[in-house]
């Protein structure tokens, strides 16, 4: 069993949403236990999307929908020192910290003390043309920050939305407060977990393409330091409608060029991964204008059943499902004249798991073998490079496409062209 704990608990997400009048309440009580926001009018602000309340350089701000509340002293957090501050130290901060939550009733029943960090202040000069080097003088810690980690069924919740930090500046003066989400969950149902060997193995089989959590790893190699069971929730930025087991994993990335980069992924640890693949047709192919072409994607593991939406590069949503048919014209800009659109499918699985994949689609301009717009004899030594050395034509011409020289659209390139491109050139 991983991490010798055979199940975890798959919650969904109980929607809730603060009020004017909770966060009236909050107010009240931090003006009773601390003499803050005691004037304060506490109301709805940018069209609703929070709720906000101010009582001199004191803000008090709520996201309704999905329960964020921040509390900072303006002035303090701003404020640019000269000098080190006197700091807290550790087990005092905690302390403090504790005790404000507590007397607030701000700090939940599952919230752990999980760390004590430091915000720095900076400052930079430059010493020589484009280089900065930090002032000695003023780089320094400038507050002390008590952090606290949601737990559920034991485990740490890794992510913002489990997150609550205090931060205390020059003699304890409280600074600012930040509590995520902290969505409201079910009880949970007990779900056997998958062995982090078999999740990491899934994904060296995918290989460089393979998405974690939506995003596509494109590195040399990924190493694994260290490996932590938990679940993970997001911020107010993503939606969720449930928390699941993830594998915490500290990595270090080694890109194309060689640099490091160190980070912490997660991986959901109650599936395999899903992997979106679009299966037909061919990378690479190439089509003519205005003929209807057929994608076709599957996906590979995660929890069925799974959602398909299509789309371009931009973003501009095409279709839905598994199999989707489109045509595609050329493009009507003179500086562009060769269209290659990219075609993307994400995959979504019923825990909403997410992989994506793409293709490259060249729209075909026959005959215009030197991508310039027309077909004239300025594509006859290009045909000719084509037919004879493909590589040095790629090479030559690398923003066009040899299937630009296939005029019999039979898929290649050869000597049975010549007769079509020469009808093509010669037409009225």
């Amino acid at each position: 069993a991983p991490f010798g704990v055979p199940q975890a608990l798959r919650s969904d997400v109980i929607p809730t949403a603060r009020t004017v009048t909770d966060i009236a309440d909050i107010a009240q009580r931090m003006c009773t236990e601390s003499g803050l926001f005691c004037a304060a009018d506490v109301g709805p602000a940018d069209g609703g999307e929070s709720i906000n309340g101010f009582d001199g350089a004191w803000s008090l701000r709520a996201a309704p929908d999905c329960s964020l509340l921040h509390v900072e002293n303006v002035d303090a957090f701003l404020r640019f020192r000269t000098s080190p501050p006197v700091l807290l130290d550790d087990a005092t901060a905690v302390a403090e910290a504790t005790s404000l939550l507590q007397a607030w009733q701000l700090l939940p029943a599952d919230a752990q003390f999980e760390r004590t960090d430091f915000l720095m202040q900076g400052e930079t000069e430059q010493v020589s043309p484009g280089v900065f080097e930090d002032v000695a003088a003023l780089t320094f810690d400038s507050a002390i920050r008590v952090v606290f980690r949601r737990h559920l069924d034991g485990l740490p919740v890794a992510g913002p939305g489990g997150e609550l930090t205090m931060l205390f500046g020059d003699a304890g003066q409280f600074v600012r407060m930040i509590s995520g989400p902290w969505r409201t969950v079910s009880s949970g149902t007990p779900v056997d977990l998958v062995p982090l060997g078999d999740v990491l193995q899934k994904l060296a089989d995918q290989g460089s393409d393979a998405t974690v959590a939506g995003i596509t790893l494109d590195f040399e190699a990924i190493q694994v330091n260290g490996s932590e069971l938990g679940y993970f929730e997001y911020g107010c930025d993503r939606d969720q409608s449930m928390l699941r087991p993830v594998y915490q994993l500290d990595v270090t990335f080694t890109e194309a060029g060689g640099a490091l980069i160190n980070d912490r992924i997660h991986l959901y640890a109650d599936a395999l991964p899903v992997a979106a693949e679009i299966t037909g047709p061919e990378k690479d192919v190439c089509v003519l204008p205005d003929t209807e072409l057929c994608f076709e994607a599957t996906a590979d593991c995660g929890v069925p059943p799974f959602e398909f939406e299509w789309e371009t590069s931009s973003g501009e949503a095409l279709g839905s499902g598994p199999v989707f048919c489109t045509t595609f014209g050329q493009l009507d800009d003179p500086d562009k004249p060769l269209h290659r659109p990219t075609i993307s499918v994400t995959v979504t699985d019923s825990l909403g798991s997410v992989s994506r994949d793409s293709i490259q689609v060249t729209v075909s301009r026959v005959g215009d073998v030197n991508c310039d717009g027309v077909v004239s004899v300025g594509d006859i030594g290009p045909f000719v490079l084509a037919i004879t050395d493909p590589q040095a034509y790629a090479a030559q011409f690398p923003d066009c496409d040899l299937c630009n020289a296939d005029c019999t659209n039979n898929g290649v390139v050869s000597v049975g062209d010549i007769n079509c491109f020469v009808a093509i050139l010669t037409a009225d």
